[in-house]
């Protein structure tokens, strides 16, 4: 045997002897004779692999293998290493290789070596080829015949299936099959029975609902899981069939199927064995509380118990939490958890199940609609319980509306009956919470009327619902009976009924026989015990109210108080929230006296519960009762915050608002308060004193009113009504009115009056009594008797008004009896403060207000001897005493120390009481004003000042300090100014008498006469004071003054009654202040009232027109020597003399006049007479002056130059102001302007000077109103250059007067300067503010120019200008300026129509160059306006007409002058109206709104209906052109055509009209009559070129229109193809404008681009001629002269002109051809 071999033996016998170490030195030894012997190779492998040396075991597997590839027991033993080493991918390749080569090996080894591969293969996640490996086992040679060995392969081949995701269910279905018909579902093949269930549940899935298929797959899914349920033996150990079961049964569908679990007996039989074989399991938790509620409450007599209901809910709710998918569980578990006032957790059991029941409709299972509906319903209630009202109507829309697309909707195929009545119950409740109370009580009427049956299951609920209404609305009768029929009802077997339901329906059948048993009943009170008892023993949140009333029976009916503690108190346990409880149990603790301890349960309820509002409520009343207001209004806001709709705690809130003075806040509550309860007393009692508070009077009548509607004998309202009546009387006697006070002082009187009867012990309301007639002092109170009216209102106006006679005598005796009356109230006053005084002696104000009644009837009996004036001593003293009385009991009040001031007698104990007073009460402003008052009658004027100003800082808006320092300012020789204003100051303020007499008074002597408020208070101080003759004196000053002489006539002659009356003693004295004054004036004038009164009637008789009356007069006062010193008088003498006309009346009145000169009158008196004097020397020089003038006046008469400077001299010596002698002067020189002799008016002139060098007067204004006379002369004249050249003379030297600024742009419009270039650059500086001053200052304006007469010309300057003008490319920019500087001129006159009508024409014009939506309505705004303010003037604007102060024009000639100018105005403002709707018309066409086009057409028809009326053919016309502007917006061609036809009929040849007829005909290819309307139209314009109003503002505007014409017939021409007289016609028009002067430059440059497009146009058609060369050069040279010229293109028209020139160019050989390639390009990008 060789070495290796024998080596080789020895190394295997030393491995099978297993001496592994032998063996390998051995076999490495025979390795190294033979080192590739695969034998040898092979054996170490196997040592080394016993040796676990693993690695190297491999190295010498893999080099046996790469000797012998071959070598099957090499593989067998790489196969084993790599399986040991878990290298499943090289063990692959072995067992593979094993597989390949070992043909030879037995069956049984190649089943082993696929079995390997498969496991490796499903070890390596490559399950496809270990299901081939297992497959090859199953099918094929290797397959196994065995059953067992089949089964095992067919299980791991199931294993592969179900690990693998993306396996075949065919294929599965088929193997789990074999496998299901082989074993029974139990130990290791229960998982491949419920895997076959699950996938007969997809198949049956996958088809189509309510299908055959579908119905098939289903049965053979019952089938399949009955049988396993069923198998036998071991029984079923999956609880996948008994799931699948309970999951088919909830399909609808089942009920049309055969099968051993679809009855409710199936059901409930696979539920129990469900719990029994896994209890573990949430499904049977789920099944098991279905079978318990079945068989505990659902089959169970009524009523469900509560613990019943928890105890299922305990066991469901893990069970569904726990994932448990159950339709009927869900259903169920809503349902108890809201029988269970669960609405949280129901609300979401409900939506959980909505979720469930959406994923199975998506799987194809249609649920039973019990079911699905249950739910929907169980959520729809929840919800309502937790308010979120919009949701859970939604739920019951979607039960009793299918038809609806809400999401809910599509979840139900039906809905039962029953769950329908449920769903419209809680649209009912819905309806209710929502206050539709009516809607509600007649659908829960509708649904409790119904029949018992299994449809209305829980009737009772709607019969409790409905009768629980009912007691809310007052029906006990009905609500006891259908809370009887719920009782009744709720016990019946069937009804479903829960332990808490029925204890609601008895807990208001309870209230029900309570409210019934009043008055107390014993049988029925005990009836509603019962009832309420029985609800008190079921828990739930009933059950605080049931033990709130029981507390409620035992403290009313039983009057147990411990026990209804108790009751209160458990209530309160269960429910802090329960109001009527914790109301009770706080009642109960206050009538014990125990009002903290009340409190302290408020405080603790409050902070344990917030959401207790009866807590907050209580405890805001608390608080407001001990006075924290603040801390009352902080509970009253949480209550509210809890109950905004409580009534009582917004009234609290308003009373705590109110106590804080926040009036505005406590008004707003106790609105809303009243709002909740409209007849709630206290709120509309109090929200009338605060609205009295805030000044409001009349809707704080309204409201108590309404307290007073609701109960006419309500103390507090018939005590609030004659509250708010005195501070509306204080109020009506401050503004002037006391006739209207006395009537409310009457009423408030009478209510008092009611307010007292039976309620004597209330000394409120005497307080109040006394305080209503107290008042009476200032205003007359209502006569009692027939002889003298209802009321003494009207006396003083009689005595103002009256005649002669017997009227006089009546007004002085009404007057008087009027005075009588107040001395009563006065009376009636002091007997209401005694009844106050006996029920409170001991209160000291009502002493002093006793007191005042006295002092006030002392005041009122001084005004006439008839009224006993002697007792006013008496009267006073008492006044004296009983305030010294009243101080005794109260010494520290300082209105009693202030009230003795005014009543002590003597100016030390005044001084003491109103010091005393003010130490008391440093910061009352009318006892500083008194003690001033007593300092300034002391002669202390510096102390005096002193008290006003601490009083003004105490108190800025004090009536009676301001009329003491008028007083004060009155002393002074210069305080005339301040002594009126202060005294209007306080008038405003709502002063008395004495400072209405003082302003007038003031404001007569600073010259203010004619003012409206002078007037105003002149006659409130006669109608306050009728005896007193300088109030009827000031009267007839101020109406003098206003032009009123008939007026000035009677109130001097009632003054002089006043003053003549017989009786003795009375004819000189007089007071202006009346009883309200603390002071009395008497009235000292220089020579007496009566002489006062008396001249001042002769000088009104002389200005009434009265003259041979005023001479009597006037001659009597100077035979009487009373005309001395009256220089006015002389003054009025002199014009009264002069209007008789009666022989040498000039010469008397100048005699009058001198004479007054000669009396040494003041500068002022002195510069009226001779102002008056030299218009009477200077009369017959002046043809139509200003002054009057005798018409029998000699023409040669020459004035005497002389006397004229004497007098001048005399005048200037004493000093005047410039401003009295700047008249006489431009007097003078008017006289001198006029004079017809050049010697007189040099003479004249030559006199002014030196007046004016005396007078040291050289103002450049004074020079320019000399220069601006003449002006105004030479334009009377016709001299319109001379005066335009006057008048820029004055502007130059005086350029800041507006005046002259006016006047320069007036006479340069006149004289049509450069086109009004210059007038337009004078009015663009012109200041508007001053215009109606400088006007007014400018004394000889002719009479035919009212104050805006110039405003209206500047701005028809500017307008015109704009219009004249071309619309060059900044005209919009100019336009939009000019628009913003007449804006604000507008605004300064906002009175003046014809203003804003100017306004409103720049703005179109505006617009219309902008073409801009915007800009036309802005433009139409303004028209509104200005229409508007045309239409609001009933009557013309009224001129200002006033003459100079001594001198009138005859009154008949004032008259005419007056009607003329009236008329002229009228006439303006109609044509101004429709020339609006005719702008109006044109903006509406522009606005670009809807309708607009319509409204615009309105207009239009307006404009012209308003024309109609009218004689003026240029404003017809204008109305008809604008119609047919608007007919051809709204395509009515004819009709428009029609209209502007019509227009040229009544105006022949108006350019506009022309124009747009052209343009219409031309649009209707009616070319020949547009053509023959432009000829006529142009042969109109060359016979009457005067064919616009506005020709003397641009004279060559004529000269345009036969452009515009031209141009247009060109146009006309071209259309129909004549291009050759087209071109003619434009030639016409171009040389026209370039002949016309620089004006029409941008009309020439129209009219050359025209031309030179039609010259294109005429070679384009005729291309290749010499006339198309020669077109094509005027078609260059035109355009190239457009784009030069001097006119301004738009960018547009730039372009296009551009465009047209390279098209030009193109055609022609003007140009090289990169010239035409580079126009070309051009031409190219200006298309793009």
């Amino acid at each position: 045997m060789p070495p290796f071999k024998a080596k080789l033996k020895a190394a295997q016998q030393a491995y099978l002897q297993h001496k592994y170490a032998d063996a390998l030195e051995e076999c490495n030894s025979a390795l190294q004779d033979n080192e590739e012997s695969p034998d040898g190779l092979m054996l170490k492998g196997k040592i080394l692999f016993e040796l676990e040396d693993l690695k190297a075991s491999g190295e010498a597997y893999s080099a046996a293998l790469r000797a012998q590839p071959n070598l099957l027991p090499a593989w067998k033993g790489l196969a084993e290493l790599h399986n040991k080493t878990k290298n499943h991918a090289e063990a692959v390749v072995a067992f593979e290789s094993l597989v390949r080569i070992g043909t030879s090996e037995s069956q049984e080894k190649k089943q082993e070596y696929q079995q390997k591969l498969a496991c490796l293969h499903q070890q390596l996640g490559n399950n496809p080829d270990a299901a081939k490996h297992l497959q090859q086992l199953l099918r094929g040679p290797l397959a196994y015949t065995e059953p067992a060995q089949r089964l095992h392969v067919e299980c791991r081949l199931a294993d592969l299936h179900m690990s693998s995701k993306s396996g075949e269910e065919e294929g599965m279905q088929m193997l789990l099959d074999s496998i299901t018909s082989q074993t029974c579902p139990s130990g290791l093949h229960a998982a491949y029975h419920a895997k076959h269930l699950e996938l007969l549940v997809r198949r049956m899935e996958s088809q189509p609902a309510r299908s055959t298929e579908r119905s098939t797959e289903t049965k053979a899914c019952l089938d399949s899981a009955w049988r396993m349920m069923r198998c036998r033996p071991g029984g079923c150990c999956t609880p996948a069939p008994y799931l699948t079961a309970l999951l088919l049964a909830e399909d609808q569908t089942l009920a049309h199927l055969e099968g051993r679990c679809t009855d409710a007996a199936g059901k409930a039989l696979v539920g129990r064995r469900l719990c029994h074989q896994f209890p573990w399991l949430p499904q049977s938790a789920a099944a098991m509380a279905l079978i318990v509620h079945h068989h505990l409450i659902a089959k169970g007599p009524p009523p469900g118990k509560a613990k019943d209901r928890t105890l299922i809910i305990q066991v469901l709710s893990p069970a569904m939490d726990a994932s448990a998918d159950s339709l009927p569980g869900w259903q169920l578990l809503s349902e108890l958890q809201l029988q269970n006032e669960q609405p949280e957790a129901a609300a979401e059991s409900a939506g959980r199940g909505l979720k469930c029941l959406a994923q199975r409709r998506s799987r194809g299972y249609l649920p039973p609609p019990e079911v699905a509906a249950g739910i929907v319903l169980a959520r729809g209630h929840s919800l309502l319980a937790l308010d979120r009202l919009d949701e859970a109507q939604a739920m019951f829309k979607a039960l009793t509306d299918l038809s609806s697309s809400s999401p809910v909707s599509q979840l139900l195929d039906s809905v039962p009956k029953s769950v329908q009545q449920e769903a419209l119950r809680g649209q009912a409740l819905i309806l209710k919470q929502q206050g539709d109370t009516a809607a509600a009580e007649q659908l829960l009427a509708d649904l409790a009327q119904r029949e018992q049956g299994p449809e209305c299951m829980s009737q009772h609920l709607a019969q409790t619902d409905y009768g629980t209404l009912l007691l809310e609305q007052g029906n006990l009768q009905g609500a006891q009976v259908w809370l009887e029929k719920a009782v009744a009802s709720a016990s019946l077997p069937g009804s479903h009924s829960t332990d808490k339901q029925l204890a609601r329906a008895r807990l208001q059948l309870g209230s029900a026989y309570w409210q019934l048993g009043r008055p107390p009943s014993q049988e029925v009170r005990g009836q509603a015990y019962g009832h309420w008892l029985a609800a008190a023993s079921v828990g739930g949140s009933h059950q605080a109210a049931a033990f709130a009333k029981l507390g409620l029976w035992y403290a009313d009916f039983k009057a147990d108080v411990p026990r209804a503690r108790k009751c209160f108190q458990r209530a309160l346990g269960l429910n802090p929230l329960q109001s009527e409880a914790g109301e009770g149990l706080c009642n109960l603790l206050r009538a014990e006296g125990r009002a903290d301890t009340a409190q302290a349960l408020c405080q603790e309820v409050s902070s344990r519960a917030p959401g207790a509002t009866w807590a907050w409520r209580r405890l805001a009343f608390f608080c407001l009762h001990t006075g924290d207001f603040e801390k009352a209004v902080l509970c009253f806001q949480t209550a509210l915050r809890g109950d905004v709709g409580h009534a009582g705690a917004w009234e609290g809130l308003g009373s705590a608002y109110q106590s804080l003075a926040r009036l505005t806040a406590a008004l707003k509550a106790y609105g809303r308060a009243i709002e909740l309860e409209p007849k709630r007393l206290f709120s509309l009692v109090q929200s009338g004193l605060v609205l009295l508070a805030l000044g409001n009077y009349t809707e704080a009548q309204g409201l108590v009113q309404a307290a007073l509607e609701a109960d006419p004998q309500h103390v507090s309202a018939l005590f609030a009504a004659a509250q708010l009546l005195l501070a509306s009387a204080k109020y009506r006697i401050a503004q002037g009115t006391p006739g209207m006070a006395a009537k409310d002082l009457a009423l408030a009187a009478r209510y008092c009056q009611r307010c007292s009867q039976g309620r004597g012990h209330l000394q409120v309301v005497w307080k109040l009594m006394g305080d209503v007639h107290l008042q009476f002092h200032a205003a007359t109170p209502p006569a009692q008797d027939q002889e003298h009216g209802t009321e003494a209102q009207g006396c003083t106006h009689g005595i103002a008004a009256g005649g002669n006679g017997r009227g006089k005598a009546g007004a002085l005796q009404k007057a008087l009896h009027s005075w009588e009356l107040r001395i009563s109230a006065m009376k009636a006053s002091r007997r209401a403060y005694a009844r106050a005084l006996h029920l409170a002696p001991a209160q000291g104000s009502l002493w002093g207000d006793v007191s005042a009644t006295f002092y006030h009837e002392a005041q009122l009996r001084r005004a006439h001897p008839k009224l006993d004036p002697h007792q006013a001593h008496h009267l006073r003293a008492s006044a004296e005493a009983l305030i010294r009385g009243g101080l005794r009991l109260e010494p520290s009040s300082a209105a009693l120390w202030a009230g003795l001031g005014t009543c002590a007698r003597g100016a030390p104990h005044q001084e003491y009481a109103f010091t005393r007073s003010l130490h008391l009460d440093p910061k009352c402003a009318r006892t500083w004003a008194a003690l001033g008052r007593l300092y300034m009658e002391s002669g202390a004027r510096g102390l005096a000042d002193t008290c006003f100003t601490q009083a003004r800082s105490q108190e800025p808006a004090d009536s009676a300090t301001w009329a003491a320092m008028g007083a004060l300012a009155g002393l002074s020789p210069t305080g005339g100014s301040e002594k009126a204003d202060f005294y209007q100051h306080a008038v405003k303020l709502g002063a008395g008498p004495e400072a209405l007499a003082g302003f007038a008074e003031g404001a007569l002597g600073e010259g203010r006469a004619s003012s409206g408020g002078v007037y105003a208070a002149a006659r409130r101080v006669v109608e306050a004071q009728p005896y007193s003759a300088a109030a009827h004196n000031m009267l007839g000053l101020a109406c003098q003054a206003r032009g009123h002489f008939a007026g000035a006539l009677q109130a001097y002659s009632a003054g002089l009654d006043v003053c003549t009356d017989h009786y003795e003693g009375w004819g000189t004295r007089d007071r202006i202040a009346g009883p309200l004054c603390l002071v009395q004036q008497e009235a000292d004038p220089a020579f007496g009232l009566q002489h006062a009164l008396e001249l001042n009637s002769a000088c009104a008789l002389s200005l009434n027109s009265q003259h041979e009356e005023a001479v009597k007069k006037f001659k009597l006062l100077e035979e009487s020597g009373r005309m001395h010193g009256a220089p006015s008088a002389w003054l009025s003498y002199a014009s009264a003399l002069y209007q008789l006309h009666k022989g040498d009346a000039k010469l008397q009145a100048q005699n009058a006049l001198e004479r007054g000169i000669s009396d040494s009158p003041a500068p002022q008196e002195h510069a009226a007479l001779l102002h008056a004097w030299i218009k009477l020397e200077l009369a017959d020089l002046q043809p139509t002056p200003p002054y009057p003038i005798p018409t029998h006046a000699p023409s040669n008469h020459q004035p005497d130059l002389q006397q004229l400077s004497s007098h001048a001299e005399a005048l200037t010596a004493g000093k005047p102001e410039a401003a009295m002698l700047r008249p006489l002067w431009l007097t003078v020189s008017a006289a001198a302007a006029a004079s017809s002799e050049a010697a007189t008016a040099a003479g004249l002139r030559e006199l002014v000077r030196s007046w004016r060098a005396q007078a040291d007067d050289d103002s450049a204004e004074f020079e320019a109103e000399l220069l601006g006379l003449d002006a105004l002369f030479a334009s009377q004249t016709g001299q319109k250059l001379q005066a335009a050249r006057h008048a820029a003379r004055a502007l130059h030297i005086c350029p800041w007067r507006p005046l002259q600024t006016a006047l320069a742009a007036r006479t340069a419009l006149d004289a049509s300067l450069t086109s009004s270039s210059s007038a337009r650059r004078l009015a663009a500086t012109f200041p508007q503010s001053h215009l109606c001053r400088a006007t007014q200052s400018y004394q000889v304006l002719p009479a035919d120019l009212p104050n805006e007469a110039v405003l209206m010309d500047m701005l028809t300057v500017m307008v015109t200008g704009a219009v004249a003008q071309p619309c060059l490319l900044d005209a919009a920019r100019e336009l939009r300026v000019m628009y913003k500087d007449a804006l604000q001129r507008a605004h300064s006159q906002p009175h003046c129509a014809s203003i804003w009508y100017l306004l409103a024409s720049l703005a179109l014009h505006y617009a219309a160059s902008t073409q801009q939506a915007a800009a036309y309505r802005s433009a139409l705004a303004l028209c509104n306006r200005a229409l508007h303010m045309l239409d609001c003037s009933s009557a013309p604007e009224q001129l200002d007409c006033k003459e100079q102060a001594n001198g009138h024009l005859p009154q008949q000639q004032q008259q005419q002058q007056r009607q003329q100018q009236q008329q002229q105005q009228q006439q303006r403002h109609h044509q101004q109206q429709v020339q609006l709707q005719c702008m109006r018309s044109e903006c509406h066409l522009h606005t670009r709104q809807g309708g607009s086009h319509e409204q615009a057409m309105s207009c239009a028809k307006a404009a012209v209906r308003a024309a109609s009326g009218f004689c003026d053919p240029e404003l017809t016309a204008a109305a008809l052109q604008q119609l047919s502007r608007c007919l051809e917006h709204a395509q009515q061609r004819t009709k428009a055509e029609e209209a502007c036809k019509k227009a040229l009929v009544g105006r022949p040849g108006r350019p506009t009209a022309v124009l747009q007829l052209a343009r219409l005909l031309h649009g209707s290819n009616k070319h020949q009559e547009a053509l023959d309307t432009l000829d006529q139209g142009l042969q109109h314009l060359s016979v009457c070129p005067s064919v616009t109003a506005h020709q003397c503002v641009e004279p060559q505007l004529n000269l345009r229109w036969r452009l515009v014409l031209c141009l247009h017939k060109a146009q006309v021409l071209a259309t129909m193809g004549d291009l050759h007289q087209a071109t003619s016609v434009c030639q016409e028009a171009a040389g026209l404008s370039l002949t016309s002067g620089h004006d029409l430059q941008p009309h020439a440059d129209t009219a050359q681009v025209v031309l030179g497009a039609l010259s294109l146009q005429s070679a384009e058609s005729e291309p290749d001629t010499p006339n198309a060369m020669a077109s094509l050069s005027t078609a260059h040279k035109m355009f190239t002269q457009a784009l030069a010229g001097k006119g301004k293109l738009g960018r547009q028209d730039s372009a296009l002109v551009c465009w047209l020139l390279a098209r030009t160019e193109l055609l022609g050989t003007l140009r090289r051809k990169q010239e035409k390639a580079e126009a070309h390009a051009m031409q190219v990008r200006l298309r793009s």
